[in-house]
């Protein structure tokens, strides 16, 4: 029997993995994640739980154990900081998938621009930062505003907004500044965020689902702008960017060589409608993005995550409706959480698919320091993209939470 090997346990993938009775299930992961290894089991044939799940020699070696008894068909991660440790076991093991050169350039984002500007993709002026010299040497050359973030950052955290010398004078500034001894510099695009995920199997993208942010990563987490998107159906292919965007999403897949799996690219577009490089990831967006796929499209891009690696995916579970699907993560506070809101602070809505509460009264909440740290989240259906947008909004109104 083959086994599917997982980096670090996901529960948006659980409930499909009793279903694939022809393999061995093997699941990864680290005591950081704290699990629950009873729990586990209940999915997974085997679970090994190590010290450092970003230690490639201790993964390595529990890949090597596996490998005595049975051939891997697939190993997979949706984990950020442990897709280039994938990589290095693909390339170690001859496992097929990403190597690790090509898990860098999705993963680094110096890397990753590099690239971009290599193969005529549009995106932002940026310069690799080591000291201080360098930082003011691109700002004279770009000028205010600029962006300033990890080179191995995830979910928008320690991304800042430089718009003038006093910027640097934000005490997250300065704590990200003194924490990193290389970041990114990049000249700020003033543009609406796009995101597109994508179904790619033997090379070739089988099936696309764009989306648009309610607002921009960057406000959500700097700002307190409600963070969402929106999922357009495929009827909107032929408009503009839509189409546009899914045409670029098609050059970025085949330039950072995501041949099996799942992508997710986002991207900017200016109000002259020219397309830039913001990230792209082999990787599931963003959880609840995947149900608004699901409810517009039809495809499951949770379960597709497993299904395109070993050719499994099926095209005719292709089924587009003419509705645009939404989200809107509800946002968090420092502190004990003493009310939060519930169904009834929403039912003046229609089109309501699901609301999900992530905390209770007496939980620890902490503040809203990147795009993954929310209370819950609620996904809206409707026919018009501006009344569901309207509706969105309305609940990030609507949601009541007090801490203490």
């Amino acid at each position: 029997m083959k086994a599917l090997v997982f980096l670090s346990a996901f529960s948006f993938i659980n409930e499909f993995l009793p279903s694939y009775r022809e393999y061995w299930k093997v699941l990864i992961t680290d005591k950081k994640s704290k699990p629950n290894k009873i729990e586990l089991e209940q999915y997974y044939d085997e679970v090994f739980i190590i010290d450092d799940l970003q230690c490639k020699k201790e993964v390595a070696r529990i890949l090597a154990k596996v490998l005595i008894t049975r051939e891997i068909e697939s190993l997979y991660t949706t984990f950020e900081p442990v897709v280039e440790v994938a990589g290095y076991l693909r390339e170690k093991f001859k496992l097929r998938g990403m190597s690790y050169d090509e898990a860098l350039r999705v993963r680094n984002k110096h890397l990753m621009k590099k690239t971009a500007v290599e193969n005529g993709i549009a995106t932002a002026k940026f310069s690799l930062i080591k000291n201080l010299k360098g930082l003011y040497a691109f700002i004279r050359e770009t000028g205010y505003p600029i962006v300033i973030k990890p080179v191995s950052g995830c979910a928008t955290g320690n991304t800042f907004k430089i718009s003038s010398f006093g910027s640097f004078f934000n005490v997250d500034v300065i704590k990200m500044l003194w924490r990193h001894k290389e970041f990114l510099a990049e000249e700020f695009i003033d543009g609406c965020e796009y995101h597109c995920n994508s179904i790619i199997v033997n090379g070739k993208i089988v099936f696309s689902s764009v989306g648009k942010n309610l607002y921009n990563n960057m406000d959500t987490v700097l700002a307190g702008r409600p963070k969402g998107s929106i999922a357009f159906p495929a009827c909107c292919d032929n408009e503009r960017p839509i189409g546009d965007i899914k045409s670029f999403n098609e050059r970025l897949v085949n330039c950072y060589g995501i041949r099996d799996g799942i992508s997710h690219a986002e991207v900017f577009v200016d109000s002259r409608g020219v397309i830039y490089l913001g990230e792209i990831a082999a990787r599931i967006g963003g959880v609840p993005i995947g149900d608004c796929i699901k409810n517009t499209s039809g495809v499951d891009i949770n379960k597709a995550y497993i299904d395109a690696p070993i050719d499994k995916f099926q095209p005719d579970s292709i089924n587009e409706r003419p509705v645009f699907t939404g989200y809107l993560t509800f946002p968090s506070k420092a502190g004990e959480l003493v009310t939060i809101s519930d169904e009834n602070d929403f039912s003046h809505l229609g089109g309501i698919k699901e609301i999900k509460f992530l905390n209770k009264p007496g939980d620890r909440l902490m503040r809203q320091k990147n795009t993954a740290v929310r209370t819950g989240y609620i996904i809206i259906e409707d026919e018009s993209y501006d009344r569901l947008k309207e509706k969105l909004l309305d609940a990030f109104q609507s949601f009541r939470l007090t801490v203490k």
